[in-house]
C-alpha cells in the first residue's frame, strides 16, 4: 500500500488495539477467576458492552462534529489514563471490583467513541478505490489479534500480576497515540465551519456586538443525531442497508455464540476444543482477509456481500451436519473466510455511498447501534431455545436463514442497484 497516511494510520490503530484487547481479556478473566461468579462475570461483560451501545450515536455525532484525528488521540489518552490509575490503585490498595468495573465503563465509554471516528476517519485519508483493501486489512488485523491476544493475555496472567498486565494498554496506547500524530487529517466541512464559527462568535463577544447567527452553533448534539436518523431513513440506500444489517445480527449470534453450546454438547467438555475452534475461526478470517485485500471482491459490492452470506450460511449448515472434530474445525477455519466478506464489505458500501463526509459518523453510529441491539436480542431468545430443541437443528435453520439474505440482499433494489452503477 502506497499511502503512507494509511500505512501510519494503521500501524497505529493494531498496536492500541492489541492492547487494548489484551487487557480486556485479561480484565474479565481476572473477575471471573478472583469471584467465580456468573454474576460478576455477567456484569464485567455488561460494563464493557453497555455503555459503548449508549455513547456510539453521540460518538458519531462528535465524529461529524469536530476533529476525527483530535477525539481518537483523545479516547486512546482517555483510556490509557484510566487503565493506568487503575493499576496504580491496585499496586497501592487492596483489591477492588469496583474500580474493575468503573474502569472498564470508562474504557467501553471511549471505545463507543473511537469506533465510528475511525470507520468515518478513513475515507478522509484513504483514495476511494482503495477503501476495499483497507478495511479487508482491518478485518484481517482483528482476525490476527483475536487469536494473539487472549494467548498473549493468559500466559501473561499466569506469570505476572494482574496489575502488572494493565499497563501493558497504557504503553501500546501512548506508542499509537505518537504515531497517528505523524498522519495529516485534514478538518472536514462541519468541523471547519463549527471552529469558524466559535471564532466569530468569540471575537463578537469580546467587542460587545451583536451575536453572529450560525448554523453550525444553531443545532446541539441530539439536533445532529435526530437529522443523521432522518437521513438514513429517507435515503433508500441507507434503509435498505440497515435492514439488511439488522437481520443478518439477528441470525449471527446463532452460530457465532452458540456455536459454543454445540460443541460441549457434541463433541464433550475439553476447553481444548473450544480454543482449537477460536484459533481456527480467526485463523479463516486472517487469510480470508489477505485474499480479500488482493483480491477487492466484485465491483457490485452486495454480490460480495452476498458471497459472504453464502459462505457462513452453507458452513452454518455443515457444522449443524457433522459429528467428526476434525471435520467440524476445517468447516469452522472455511466459515471464517466469510469475516472480511461480512465485515469490510458493508463498512466499505456505507464510505462509498454516504457522499457527505459530514454525516458519515452517524450512518457508522446508526450502524453500530443496530448491532449492539440486535445481537444481545439474539442471543437472549436462542439461548433458553437450545435448551428446549436440538441445537444442530437450530443451527442448521440459521445456515438457511443466512443463505436466504443473500437473496433478500440481490432483491432489496436500493442497496443492489447503487453498487451496480
Amino acid at each position: 500500500m502506497s499511502n503512507k497516511k494509511v500505512r501510519l494510520f494503521i500501524s497505529a490503530q493494531f498496536i492500541s488495539l492489541f492492547g487494548s484487547l489484551l487487557v480486556q481479556y485479561a480484565i474479565i478473566w481476572y473477575v471471573t477467576f478472583l469471584t467465580g461468579e456468573g454474576s460478576s462475570l455477567a456484569l464485567i461483560t455488561i460494563c464493557n458492552a453497555l455503555p459503548q451501545a449508549i455513547v456510539t450515536p453521540f460518538g458519531g455525532v462528535l465524529a461529524d462534529r469536530h476533529n476525527r484525528k483530535i477525539l481518537i488521540q483523545t479516547a486512546d489518552c482517555t483510556v490509557a489514563l484510566t487503565t493506568l490509575l487503575l493499576a496504580l490503585f491496585l499496586i497501592f490498595q487492596s483489591q477492588s471490583l469496583t474500580a474493575i468495573y468503573i474502569c472498564s465503563i470508562i474504557r467501553s465509554i471511549g471505545s463507543g467513541i473511537q469506533i465510528p471516528t475511525v470507520n468515518a476517519l478513513i475515507p478522509q485519508i484513504a483514495e476511494k478505490d482503495k477503501l476495499m483493501e483497507i478495511n479487508s486489512i482491518f478485518t484481517t488485523m482483528f482476525s490476527i489479534l483475536g487469536c494473539v491476544a487472549p494467548a498473549i493475555a493468559g500466559i501473561i496472567l499466569k506469570y505476572s500480576r494482574f496489575q502488572y498486565v494493565l499497563f501493558i494498554d497504557v504503553v501500546t496506547a501512548l506508542i499509537g497515540v505518537t504515531i497517528f500524530a505523524f498522519v495529516k487529517v485534514p478538518y472536514h466541512e462541519k468541523a471547519k465551519a463549527l471552529i469558524i464559527a466559535k471564532k466569530r462568535l468569540k471575537r463578537a463577544k469580546k467587542r460587545g456586538k451583536p451575536l453572529p447567527q450560525s448554523d453550525a452553533l444553531s443545532k446541539n448534539p441530539l439536533q445532529d443525531l435526530k437529522e443523521g436518523l432522518k437521513f438514513a431513513w429517507n435515503t433508500p440506500f441507507v434503509r435498505g442497508f440497515l435492514f439488511i444489517t439488522a437481520i443478518f445480527c439477528l441470525i449471527i449470534p446463532i452460530p457465532s455464540v452458540l456455536n459454543i453450546l454445540l460443541i460441549t454438547r457434541v463433541f464433550g467438555e475439553d476447553p481444548l476444543y473450544l480454543t482449537i475452534n477460536e484459533i481456527a475461526y480467526f485463523a479463516g478470517g486472517g487469510f480470508g482477509g489477505f485474499l480479500f485485500a488482493k483480491w477487492g471482491g466484485f465491483k457490485n459490492r452486495t454480490k460480495s456481500l452476498m458471497l459472504g452470506y453464502i459462505i457462513f450460511g452453507v458452513t452454518t449448515i455443515g457444522i449443524a451436519l457433522t459429528t467428526n472434530f476434525p471435520l467440524y474445525i476445517a468447516i469452522i477455519a472455511v466459515c471464517g473466510l466469510s469475516m472480511p466478506l461480512c465485515n469490510a464489505v458493508p463498512m466499505t458500501m456505507l464510505q462509498e455511498n454516504v457522499k457527505d463526509e459530514n454525516i458519515l459518523g452517524r450512518m457508522f453510529s446508526i450502524n453500530n447501534i443496530i448491532s449492539s441491539a440486535t445481537m444481545p436480542l439474539g442471543i437472549a431468545v436462542y439461548g433458553p431455545l437450545a435448551d428446549v430443541f436440538d441445537i444442530r437443528d437450530i443451527m442448521l435453520i440459521a445456515g438457511i436463514a443466512l443463505c436466504a439474505l443473500a437473496l433478500v440482499a440481490r432483491n432489496t433494489k436500493s442497496v443492489y442497484n447503487v453498487n451496480n452503477s
